[in-house]
């Protein structure tokens, strides 16, 4: 018999995510497909609603061989759904099985399917599927730990040195941790968002920044990932900041952290005061235990590279991110893309 024909997808909506986690229903969910806190965050999301698609699963009989979400968002005011993390089964790959299942997803939301490719399959699979590919650079930092007893006084030295330089920078600027986006902080990012390829609502970065979130695939496909999956993955620690200088507020950030990955997933800027804005991420990023930073702001890449880039143990370079659109979607490719790889999810 045919392997292709012996799979099948099952759509699961966000009204059986509710069914499951605040009903106790059998609905075919379990927490080795998705974890409660990612399930319940779901629900949550003030875009969404009941009838909509919230992950595809691919079965070959009773086992999961492949997995994709989504989570609902706007573009223009119209409903679009954002493809986050997906996984095929090694001994799946190459049988059609990743195209069927992207496919149904996409059917599922009337075509209305946005994605950042985190690799040259998902690339592969969006070209099949007839979406739009545009392309924009993202950047990393790598920080590189350091083993020798000289190379780690080296490090040292130079780190202290930056924080010098940073903290005679940053002498007037203040940062302040929030949890709430309010109506005053959103009219700020409003009135520097001209340049966002997506805007989001007041609602949706509030739901990003208030939900627990957590990775999550079948268990099955644990073994052909680089991760664990469900409840074994520290969930993901998404904060934000104002940044503040003589009480005046000259700019916004919102970062994710997990297992030593930091990201800037959002950006907000006073251009008149872009070297203080700038200034203070860069110390805020020095001063965090991590091993890799990531951002598709240049800015902030090249202030690092003037200023804070001393350190002999740190490495940059550039990736290129091909984000799928449906074909009837043009994308300005000169607009800065901000939270769009999939936010809490990639």
């Amino acid at each position: 018999m045919n392997k292709k024909s012996e799979i099948e997808i099952h759509i699961y909506s966000i009204n059986n995510l509710k069914d499951w986690i605040y009903r106790s229903m059998d609905v075919g969910l379990s927490e080795n497909l998705i974890s409660n806190a990612r399930a319940l965050a779901l629900t949550q999301n003030p875009n969404a609603r009941d009838f909509d698609p919230a992950i595809a699963v691919a079965y070959d009989g009773a086992k999961a061989v492949g997995y994709t979400a989504v989570f609902a968002d706007k573009w223009c005011d119209e409903p679009i759904f954002w493809g986050t993390t997906g996984y095929i089964d090694a001994s799946m790959r190459g049988r059609g099985v990743g195209t069927r299942l992207y496919s149904s997803m996409m059917q599922a939301c009337n075509n209305q399917w946005f994605a950042s490719d985190s690799g040259p399959a998902a690339l592969t699979i969006s070209k099949k599927t007839g979406l739009g590919i545009y392309y924009f650079s993202r950047y990393y930092l790598s920080f590189s730990q350091t083993k020798s007893l000289k190379s780690t006084i080296l490090a040292k030295m130079v780190q202290r040195a930056n924080r010098k330089v940073l903290a005679h920078l940053n002498l007037s600027t203040h940062l302040e941790i929030t949890r709430y986006v309010d109506d005053k902080t959103y009219a700020f990012i409003t009135q520097h968002a001209q340049l966002d390829l997506f805007h989001r609502s007041q609602k949706m970065l509030n739901w990003i920044l208030q939900c627990p979130f957590k990775a999550s695939a079948p268990a099955d496909l644990a073994a052909y990932s680089d991760y664990e999956f469900t409840a074994t993955l520290p969930q993901y620690n998404i904060y934000a900041f104002r940044i503040l200088l003589n009480d005046k507020l000259i700019g916004f950030a919102m970062f994710r952290l997990t297992m030593g990955d930091l990201t800037l997933l959002y950006l907000y800027t006073d251009i008149t005061f872009a070297n203080e804005v700038y200034a203070s991420l860069v110390k805020h990023i020095l001063n965090q235990r991590i091993i890799r930073f990531r951002t598709f702001d240049k800015g902030l890449i090249d202030y690092y590279s003037r200023i804070g880039a001393k350190s002999m143990n740190t490495k940059s370079r550039i990736q290129q991110i091909s984000l799928s659109v449906p074909a009837n979607v043009n994308i300005d490719p000169s607009k800065v893309i901000q939270g769009g790889d999939g936010d809490m999810f990639c």
